[in-house]
């Protein structure tokens, strides 16, 4: 019989746990010197026997204390007849030795599990029958039926399981049948929007009455005692006094109720079974002492209902376990009682320790307790501790149920000089092991076929190794074992739990890892040893890939954890694993199926709702299936329902199974090598997932401290990926489908998840995707080509490129977009992405998408080309707005026709703030950021911008700007990649304009003035600008002319403007330089009077030859008092004021003026005059900036003098 002991807590375990009672001693170092017996607790069915094989004497007696329940012969043959507990006594002289049989009943049955199943109406169910004769389980083929012939059928699945499928809603009953054998159980088909009723709140009332609230929609409750019969009853309490007033102290019984929905309600589900244990308060009054080796009496009272009683023979429990020593050491701790005889220990004189050889002849114990120390007996060797077992110690033993290692059994550094291995390099330095070896050494429960549990709490890791009395294979043909623990971080390197020649075809893979703690290193290497599925010797395929942690508060309905029992390291308490309902909810905590899925859950990840919490999805390296659909909402019975947001980092690394997985779209993040090395991964659903940038994730959310973690490389070397899909808007900087070396085959084709219309994909780094095939498929109907549809819910599409004749396909009628994504929206296409890898960019200026008709292409969405490197001339004449950073990083861009763009604004809203470009852009700026050898650009008509548009950090001045238009353009200060030079549309040969040639090709006029006289003799224009005086007929000077930014003005001396003729330039108009701060240097040789603050501020003005200026008057007006100026002016005053930087100016002859004309506030001394002449001049007292020196012209070299050399004044 296979018996679990470890979860269910029977009466069974705890008479087989407990000592011998009726006030006899129970160890074997009793006082009796002439009787041994090797079997002082034996188990016999009802009608077997068994023979008692005493020694010490040469003849026995025996007797039975309770013959109705054993009785035994003067051969010493036991015989049971009833189920129960006698004592029988074995006596030679004056010496009796005590054994305690237990009498159990011998059952034949048929195993269902639950008596209802629960089904949604229109699904189906597995029903799993195990036929059990004389306690073991057989390979019986099972037959069933089913009470009604419609609305259900049956599908054989194995000899001893069946599928049902339920087409609507009601009960049906199956029956299974075994030879004579019978069992039944109910399926319930419930309606879709069934509910789960709540489970029953349970208390004990005065140690009697199981009492319960009343469940909202319950038709009545089934209650159960010790997981016996269901008793179903409609009320709200059942008497439970039977059973409690005979419990003892230390004994204990379980309740169970769960809520019952009616025969005939098919909106609610039954509830989940609640369960308490019950035990009386029992206060001890010892009356003589007593210990684990001699009876004494005690009273007990419960301090709740007062029962009483006396134990005339109380006997302790051995004491295998305290604080100090919770794992136990094998032996009792007060008397040395052995918990597991014949055990064989050997002295290992090279590590001066014990170890375990095997076992002696004669070992029949289900429980196997290694001694954490050990004492031969030999004086030289003395007790010291057992260290390790040997190589097959306990191979093919049939007798092991459990085996319990004491956690000071751990990795240790063997000093032996031979354990090495066959090439002599030193077994201690097995990879993975940190130069110590493993205290396992190899096939030590090899083939022991009945081993359900092991507990081994002190081995770390379990090594990848093969050497003649050092292997992996420890647990190997193991195929009963379900329960290992081990400590936090556990590691299996090798194929420790391994399906070989002894394992049945047939047999499940149900092995579960128990940790101490919160997780373990790896329960198997994915990528040599993978658990699941049996694909070779290398395996780890006993495992089920299960790991349930420890948690204090586990209960028997917390799945996937587990604590000791009541501080009993050898008992555990667990609700196992999941037991789905109908609605995939666990029956005992409220989990969603996860459908063999792991799933971690981020207690801080923010919600878009603000709500934080939410699951990812897990480590399944192991996952063992081909394909798996992922949940969009999760409930692991302890955090509540929350979504499913993202895929951990390195989640299904090196999975051999996964061929296809589904996301949902719900799950927006892949955390980096989600997929990698997943070689046979073929198809990925994830609609969710709108890039896959890269970002640098380490310490954030639940990778804090783990060190360097980035989300790139998710499906690396899934050389057999072929189809994924992906959100309708997505993105990819960085290499995701790749090989390391990056020469893979392409295979991978992008499908997105909307309308082409809908869609804006950028594989931004294609080279860095060498599996990427190029092809990208849009959600829609097959009459055109590169779209995609599901038939039966198989991916389908047309043809994945078009075949372009005079700029249609012929297959499906598309225009060449060549590679341009036009957009519609509200009448209008835009440009909402770029495919395409030529040299040549020709935006369309109308687009009809077979939809929405022909209608003008007026925009370019947000990041449209962002590093499309292999641009070098986009040609895009109708558009007007651009969304911003459309042309970010595209670093081989030279030539830009943006005519239509006259203005570009930064946030472009409506009055609600909403935002009115059809993307939802409303930051259009750095639209050719970083586009460093763009040279080219054609701007509209007065072309101005809100915010920077032409930068980059180490390169300036290479864009020059070309207006389709005469108006004045306005660059803004942070355009750092513009020249400053401005063309303006017109004949291609003057200065400054330009002209598309007959090749369509920008021709422009020189990018400079040459001026001569002030005039360029290249396009004509002057330096300033002159108007015409009728009274004086003659020019003068009104200011610089348009664009002029040159450091040095020649004014004139003559000017012709066409209507008046030529005539004499003498004046210039008041202000007409003021603040003009590029000028160095002024030339106005004719110039005879300033019309007054004339070059007021113009700070970086250094020279000025003015030889014509011998007087400035202050108020020019004739006898009338009317100014006699030309421009009005009548107060010539302060016109080299703030010329902070002036230090020569040429004067007239004689030269004086009746005010201050050179001055500033803090500037002094730093002009000097230079005199056309060698009469007198007369400054005036406020011309603070002169310095006082004056030179007088001299044609001939003399001291003090000056004269012209270069066209400059030089002092001789």
């Amino acid at each position: 019989m296979k018996r679990f002991w470890l979860f269910v807590l029977t009466a069974l375990c705890c008479m087989a746990l407990a000592a011998c009672s009726g006030g006899k001693k129970q160890d074997d170092e009793a006082k009796s010197e002439s009787v041994y017996l090797i079997d002082k607790e034996i188990t016999v069915y009802v009608g077997g026997t068994y023979k008692f094989a005493p020694t010490g004497a040469e003849a026995f007696t025996y007797a039975s204390d309770d013959e109705s329940v054993a009785t035994v012969s003067a051969d010493g043959v036991l015989t049971g007849v009833s189920e129960g507990t006698a004592f029988i006594d074995v006596t030679a002289g004056e010496s009796t030795v005590t054994c305690r049989a237990d009498v159990i009943k011998e059952d034949n049955y048929i195993r269902l599990g639950a008596a209802t199943r629960y089904v949604i109406a229109g699904g189906d169910v597995t029903i799993e029958a195990e036929t059990v004769r004389n306690g073991a389980v057989t390979d019986e083929k099972v037959e069933f039926t089913a009470d009604k012939t419609t609305g259900i059928t049956l599908a054989a699945v194995s000899n001893n399981e069946v599928t049902a499928t339920v087409a609507e809603t009601g009960s049906y009953v199956i029956t299974a049948k075994s030879g004579n054998l019978v069992a039944q159980c109910t399926v319930k088909a419930v309606g879709a929007d069934a509910s789960v009723l709540a489970k029953p709140t349970l208390e004990v009332e005065g140690c009697a009455t199981l009492k319960w609230e009343p469940v909202e929609g319950a038709s009545g409750y089934a209650v159960t005692i010790n997981g016996g019969e269901e008793t179903v009853t409609s009320e709200t309490s059942f008497d439970v006094s039977s059973v409690t007033d005979g419990l003892k102290f230390g004994e204990s019984a379980v309740f169970a109720v769960k809520a019952l929905a009616g025969a005939d309600d098919f909106e609610h589900i039954e509830s989940m079974p609640a369960r308490m244990a019950f035990a009386h308060d029992y206060k001890e009054k010892v009356v003589t002492e007593h210990t684990c080796v001699q009876s004494g009496v005690s009273d007990f009272v419960c301090a709740t209902c007062g029962k009483k009683y006396t134990d005339e023979n109380r006997l302790d429990d051995h004491v295998y376990t305290d604080k100090k020593t919770p794992d136990g050491t094998g032996a009792c701790l007060v008397c040395g009682f052995q918990r597991t005889k014949k055990v064989n220990y050997k002295y290992d004189e090279h590590n001066d320790c014990y170890f375990v050889a095997g076992v002696d002849g004669g070992y029949n114990s289900e429980d196997l307790y290694i001694l954490a120390k050990y004492n031969d007996g030999t004086p030289e060797h003395g007790e010291k501790p057992v260290r390790y077992i040997g190589f097959g110690a306990f191979k093919n033993n049939k007798i092991i149920v459990r085996a319990f290692l004491p956690k000071s059994m751990t990795e240790f550094t063997d000093k032996d000089p031979a354990f090495v291995r066959r090439n002599g390099a030193s077994l201690n330095d097995v990879e993975g092991m940190g130069g110590k070896s493993s205290p396992l050494r190899g096939s030590v429960f090899e083939a022991c076929e009945n081993l359900e549990f092991v507990s081994m709490p002190g081995v770390y890791t379990l090594p990848a190794v093969a050497e003649s009395s050092y292997t992996h294979w420890n647990f190997r043909d193991c195929y009963n074992l379900t329960a290992v623990i081990v400590p936090e971080g556990f590691n299996n390197r090798g194929a420790g739990f391994m399906r070989w020649i002894n394992t049945p075809a047939k047999a499940a893979n149900k092995t579960d890892i128990y940790v101490i703690g919160d997780s373990v290193g790896a329960i198997c290497d994915a990528a040599n040893y993978p658990i699941g599925n049996d694909i070779g010797f290398g395996n780890n395929t006993l495992l089920s890939g299960d790991v349930l942690t420890y948690d204090e508060n586990a209960t028997t309905e917390t799945c996937f954890k587990w604590r000791y029992a009541d501080d009993k390291h050898d008992e555990v308490v667990s609700g196992g694993k999941h037991e789905f309902n109908g609605k995939n909810v666990c029956r005992k905590c409220g989990a969603r199926n996860d459908y063999g899925v792991v799933y971690g859950y981020d207690k801080d990840f923010v919600n878009a709702d603000g709500s934080t919490g939410a699951y990812y999805v897990g480590d399944n390296k192991n996952f063992a299936e081909s394909e798996v659909t992922i949940v969009d909402v999760y409930d692991d019975g302890i955090n509540g329902e929350k979504p499913v947001k993202f895929v951990r980092n390195r989640a299904f690394e090196g999975n051999k199974f996964l061929k296809k997985i589904t996301l949902p779209a719900g799950v927006t993040r892949l955390d980096g090598l989600a997929f990698s090395e997943c070689a046979n991964l073929e198809y990925v659903e994830m609609p969710g997932v709108a890039d896959l940038n890269y970002r640098d994730i380490a310490n954030e959310g639940i990778y804090e401290n783990a060190g360097y973690i980035a989300s790139d490389n998710n499906f690396l070397e899934c050389a057999k990926l072929k189809t994924v899909v992906v959100s309708p808007i997505f993105e990819i900087n960085c290499g995701q489908f790749k090989t390391r070396n990056g020469s893979g085959l392409p295979g991978v084709e992008l499908y997105s998840a909307g309308t082409y219309t809908e869609s804006k994909i950028n594989i931004i780094e294609r080279a860095a995707n060498d599996l990427f095939t190029g092809n990208i498929y849009y959600f829609g109907a097959l009459n055109r080509c590169r779209r995609w549809t599901k038939d039966g819910g198989e991916i389908v599409h047309s043809d994945a490129a078009h075949n372009y004749a005079h700029g249609e396909c012929v297959i499906c009628g598309a225009k060449d977009d060549k590679g341009v994504a036009y957009k519609y929206e509200s009448g209008a296409y835009y440009v909402g992405g770029y495919t395409g890898d030529g040299e040549i960019v020709e935006i369309a200026e109308t687009w009809n998408d077979g939809t929405h008709g022909e209608h003008a292409v007026t925009y370019v969405a947000k990041k449209a080309f962002e590093n499309k490197t292999t641009i070098k001339r986009v040609i895009m004449p109708s558009i007007t707005d651009l969304g911003g950073q459309v042309f970010w990083g595209c670093e081989n861009l030279e030539y830009v026709d943006m005519r239509g763009v006259t203005y570009i604004s930064y946030a472009n809203k409506d009055g609600d703030g909403n935002a009115k470009r059809p993307d939802g852009s409303v930051e259009s700026n750095n639209n050719f950021r970083f586009c460093n050898n763009l040279a080219t650009v054609i701007v509209g008509n007065g072309y101005s911008s809100e915010t920077g548009q032409f930068n980059s950090n180490n390169i300036h001045g290479v864009v020059n700007l070309y207006v389709y238009g005469t108006s004045t353009v306005t660059t803004h200060p942070d355009d750092n990649i513009l020249t400053g030079k401005i063309f303006y549309l017109g004949d291609g040969e003057k200065c400054f304009t330009w002209k598309f040639d007959d090749s369509g090709n920008v021709k422009a006029g020189p990018s400079e003035h040459n001026f001569v006289d002030g005039k360029c003799s290249a396009c004509g224009i002057y330096l300033v600008n002159y108007a015409y005086d009728s009274a004086s007929q003659t020019y003068y000077v009104t200011g610089v002319a348009s664009g002029i930014t040159e450091e040095t003005i020649t004014i004139a001396s003559t000017y012709n403007d066409g209507t008046h003729g030529e005539h004499a330039v003498t004046y210039v108009a008041k202000k007409a330089f003021e603040n003009k701060t590029t000028i160095k240097r002024v030339i106005m040789p004719s110039i005879t009077d300033l019309g007054g603050q004339v070059f007021w501020g113009c700070e970086n003005l250094e020279y000025v030859d003015m030889r014509g200026v011998t007087y400035i008057s202050y108020a020019n007006k004739d006898g009338d008092g009317n100014a006699k100026r030309p421009d009005g002016s009548v107060e010539s005053n302060n016109n080299f004021r703030f010329c902070n930087n002036l230090a020569t100016v040429i004067v007239g002859n004689g030269y004086s003026s009746e005010t201050g004309q050179f001055n500033s506030d803090h500037t002094h001394g730093i002009v000097d005059l230079y005199v056309y002449g060698t009469s007198t001049v007369t400054t005036h007292p406020d011309d603070k900036i002169l310095s006082g020196n004056v030179y007088y012209y001299s044609d001939t070299k003399k001291a003090g003098a000056w004269h012209f050399a270069d066209g400059a004044a030089t002092l001789w």
